[in-house]
């Protein structure tokens, strides 16, 4: 038998608590089985505490991880629809302005030697020959570029707005990748 009131072990002619008084008798007299239901009940919190909070931080690091994601395909959604390409005030048309939404799958931006450049590459089949053939009429007719080679890679060259500036488009048909860019050129003109 236990005390009702402070779970003290009793004797079983006790006829009051030796430890805090309690008067035994009816109700005051608990079997040795509630206190251990007390105990377990105790203990299972720590359990769900110890369950819970590594499925709260996994499910938080999978949220996180789906909102960068969501952010990236946004802003690469957002460069499929960019009509020009702007070097520091000298805008380029793109592939948008002029056969149409194609889905870009990688975008950079960077700077080398004074040399700003933009990459763009596109989706695997995502561009045809006849989308590179349309673009690059398109930069030679109504935008002055000259093409300077037409290998593997197409190279398309025009003097700058800025003096002494000139801008180039590399088109890599093989890797769907555009590079427009604006250096300075030593000694001479196109």
């Amino acid at each position: 038998m236990y005390c009702g009131k402070c779970g003290n072990k009793l004797n079983s002619n006790d006829k009051f608590c030796n430890k805090c008084g309690n008067p035994i008798g009816g109700s005051n007299v608990v079997s040795p089985i509630q206190p251990q239901v007390k105990q377990n009940k105790k203990s299972s919190i720590p359990i769900v505490l110890a369950i819970g909070i590594p499925i709260i931080a996994i499910v938080g690091v999978v949220a996180l991880i789906g909102g960068i994601a969501c952010i990236v395909l946004v802003f690469l959604s957002n460069q499929n629809s960019v009509e020009y390409v702007d070097l520091s005030g000298d805008e380029i048309p793109t592939i948008y302005y002029v056969v149409g939404r194609r889905n870009i799958c990688n975008y950079e931006t960077s700077y080398k030697n004074d040399e700003m450049q933009v990459t763009y590459e596109y989706c695997d089949g995502e561009l045809s020959d006849s989308d590179y053939m349309e673009y690059v009429s398109y930069l030679e007719d109504y935008e002055d570029f000259v093409n300077i080679s037409d290998y593997s890679s197409i190279n398309l060259v025009k003097e700058s707005d800025e003096e002494g500036m000139y801008i180039g488009v590399e088109i890599d048909r093989y890797s769907d990748s555009f590079v427009y860019y604006k250096y300075e050129l030593d000694g001479g003109g196109i």
